[in-house]
């Protein structure tokens, strides 16, 4: 296990020991059983869950509850060497590599694949789709017009390329991207 883990861990210990004894100062005439239904619940396989319940419908639902720490996910990121220079030409295979792999990250599923398939550019501007770009899936044959959702379908296109690809055709005559 990770140090992270652990000190989310801790974290979690410190904050439920101060919800218990915050729950016992505030009703300190009732027992631990009527304090546990109160403001701990089960939900699947957790117990002692923080939370407000709510019945209706004829079911009890956690409204709210309070998010564990540990279940943040840790993220590790990668050191920027110290010579690097971003304005210096020679460091822009380094940087772009840097930007393909936090692209890989933070796509996923059919999104990703298709992003992989372009090998990371725009078809309409032949330009690197970088992580804080905006970007749309875009659909080569209409689905009016019969087109479907796989694959060969989509094509992902920048913002504004894709602004301009329905922009310079008629609909009905939309390029093969």
């Amino acid at each position: 296990m990770f140090a992270g883990c652990c000190t989310y861990y801790k974290v979690d210990s410190e904050i439920w020991q101060g919800l218990w004894k915050w729950a016992r100062r505030r009703h300190p005439m009732k027992n631990t059983q009527w304090i546990k239904n109160r403001y701990f619940h089960r939900e699947g396989s957790r117990n002692w869950v923080f939370g407000i319940k709510e019945s209706g419908g004829g079911r009890t639902v956690i409204r709210s509850k309070l998010i564990k720490a540990a279940d943040t996910p840790i993220r590790r990121h990668t050191k920027i060497k110290a010579a690097a220079n971003p304005f210096d030409r020679d460091w822009e295979p380094y940087f772009e590599a840097r930007e393909t792999a936090a692209m890989k990250k933070s796509l996923i599923g059919r999104v990703k694949t298709l992003w992989e398939t372009q090998d990371g550019k725009c078809p309409a501007c032949n330009q690197q789709i970088r992580k804080g770009d905006e970007w749309h899936v875009h659909h080569k044959i209409p689905k009016y017009l019969g087109g479907d959702d796989t694959l060969t379908n989509l094509a992902i296109l920048h913002q504004n390329c894709h602004r301009q690809v329905h922009a310079k055709y008629k609909i009905d005559e939309l390029p093969a991207l």
